[in-house]
């Protein structure tokens, strides 16, 4: 049975039972899913491995390098006593990661061009590692970078359908195909140049020159661990 979380921090021994459930919740959508391992290090020559869970769904054109779908699964919180014991961060990434596994088994079921990476990356909190780490092992070939960060909390009403785009200046051709597939699904996309997730991979992604953006909804500085703001 998949064990009951009680914190998402990565630096945790309970690290290992979130990377189980993330594999577990995409075997129960019908995915394959498989692990990369990194090296993390801390002050004292502390060393951890830490995992990446990738779901790979092949396209139509084998030669195109792939979409990558991303969002961190780690959690933290301010105080370091407290990450270790319920880091669960429901808005940031829980929510992003919800979101990735069901689109992983939309796009499944859809045929599609270009190969897609649906990627549940560790250490978000720490530099964007996880991110790091898959780029690395991709070599930078890939056609975009879009990561799911705080997708959990809806704005009020009148302006709960949308839905803001954060990409710098480069991925202005990426940024407008996504918004024209948003406004098709009925959602209002709003465009911000300000990138300041430092934990999620848009950043090393735009520095090799991959468009890249970050999807957000509705007020992403909410309480991390409220669940009645998530749950609404």
């Amino acid at each position: 049975a998949t064990p009951l979380l009680s914190t998402r921090y990565a630096w945790s021994p309970a690290a290992a039972d979130v990377v189980r459930a993330l594999q577990e919740e995409a075997q129960h959508r019908g995915l394959t899913s498989r692990l990369t391992s990194f090296l993390r290090l801390a002050p004292g020559d502390l060393r951890q491995e830490w995992h990446n869970v990738l779901i790979e769904l092949p396209g139509r054109d084998s030669r195109r390098w792939p979409v990558v779908l991303a969002a961190h699964w780690d959690g933290a919180r301010s105080r370091l006593d407290d990450s270790y014991l319920r880091a669960l961060n429901l808005n940031d990434n829980a929510s992003g990661v919800a979101v990735a596994l069901e689109a992983a088994a939309a796009v499944a079921r859809t045929p599609h061009r270009a190969p897609v990476v649906v990627a549940l990356l560790g250490g978000g909190y720490h530099g964007h590692a996880g991110a790091d780490a898959l780029l690395s092992e991709l070599q930078g070939k890939a056609s975009a970078w879009i990561e799911l960060e705080g997708v959990g909390i809806p704005e009020p009403w009148p302006r709960h359908l949308s839905v803001t785009l954060a990409a710098a200046p480069e991925s202005d051709q990426l940024v407008s195909s996504v918004a024209a597939v948003l406004r098709a699904a009925g959602l209002t996309p709003r465009r911000t140049e300000a990138v300041d997730v430092d934990h999620t991979g848009v950043i090393p992604a735009t520095s090799r020159r991959i468009p890249a953006l970050v999807i957000r909804l509705g007020d992403a500085e909410a309480e991390l661990d409220e669940p009645s703001a998530a749950e609404q």
